[in-house]
């Protein structure tokens, strides 16, 4: 899986997944996805529960009292660039022949989830020129279900701590 880190909700942080046994597996879409999300309007569009976090670490994980995210030093969120993610995008497209019309990305969870979803899939289609559907599933169970038999393009992934203790965190 790839992972680019978007947002976090207290206990969970959500990113996006890329299936890495589908056409979207080359370094030049995963490029196109990640400078395709435009983080400023995510910032402006979503609840003000949620909160940019610069790594996949959600904030109730602790480490001498203080939230383990703010204490990384290695960023995952690349710059929204829309013109390098089309073009990336684009090149991506000519080096494979199964590329389909329309792009699909699973989610699941509340509305607050599928806002950011929402989100996420207007910024492809305004940078890449792609046509994106996003689909919900019953609940999170289902998911995983489809990530783990491969039954996916993109999925918003959340991340969630199970506890405070950064070892159980990084263990799961």
């Amino acid at each position: 899986c790839f992972l680019c880190n978007l947002f976090t909700f207290e206990k969970t942080c959500y990113a996006l997944v890329i299936n890495r046994h589908s056409q979207f597996s080359s370094k030049e879409f995963r490029t196109a996805f990640a400078a395709a999300i435009h983080r400023n309007r995510l910032k402006t569009g979503l609840p003000v529960s949620f909160t940019e976090s610069g790594c996949l670490i959600p904030s109730a994980v602790l480490l001498n009292q203080k939230p383990l995210n703010t204490q990384c030093t290695i960023t995952i969120p690349a710059k929204y660039n829309p013109d390098h993610a089309h073009d990336a995008y684009v090149s991506a497209a000519k080096q494979t022949d199964k590329l389909p019309n329309v792009l699909e990305i699973l989610y699941s969870g509340n509305e607050d989830v599928a806002a950011l979803t929402r989100l996420v899939a207007e910024g492809f289609q305004q940078s890449l020129g792609a046509v994106v559907n996003i689909k919900a599933t019953e609940n999170e169970a289902d998911l995983f279900a489809a990530i783990r038999s491969k039954n996916y393009q993109l999925a918003i992934v959340p991340i969630t701590a199970q506890s405070e203790d950064p070892s159980q965190f990084l263990e799961q």
